[in-house]
């Protein structure tokens, strides 16, 4: 592999399309200290990748991982699908046509 992804956001976090709630949910800022980023949506994302041919995809390898995150991310658990890192859904962290490491990893987090 070329590129080796841990835990990377290939299909977006489900917690960047909550940004726009942040004034309303003072918690929302705890669970997305990052800051919103249009490409990290599942949206934002799915468009970034057709533009990655899947030759490129092939030059990735992935690794997934879950388990219970420390806080604030806890927070997370009530948003995201499980298996999840506290940031990322595990099935989000695949990259099609790349090389998944088999997993997740369990007992690790995202933060």
């Amino acid at each position: 592999a070329v590129v080796q992804g841990l835990a990377s956001p290939w299909g977006g976090s489900a917690l960047m399309n909550l940004y726009g709630y942040w004034r309303l949910i003072p918690f929302i800022g705890s669970v997305i200290p990052c800051g919103f980023v249009a490409e990290l949506t599942p949206q934002g994302a799915a468009l970034w990748l057709q533009v990655i041919p899947m030759k490129s995809r092939g030059l990735v390898t992935t690794e997934r991982v879950a388990g219970v995150p420390p806080i604030p991310c806890f927070l997370s658990q009530l948003l995201l699908k499980v298996p999840n890192d506290g940031v990322v859904e595990a099935d989000a962290a695949a990259l099609a046509g790349g090389t998944n490491v088999p997993g997740p990893e369990l007992g690790e987090c995202h933060a």
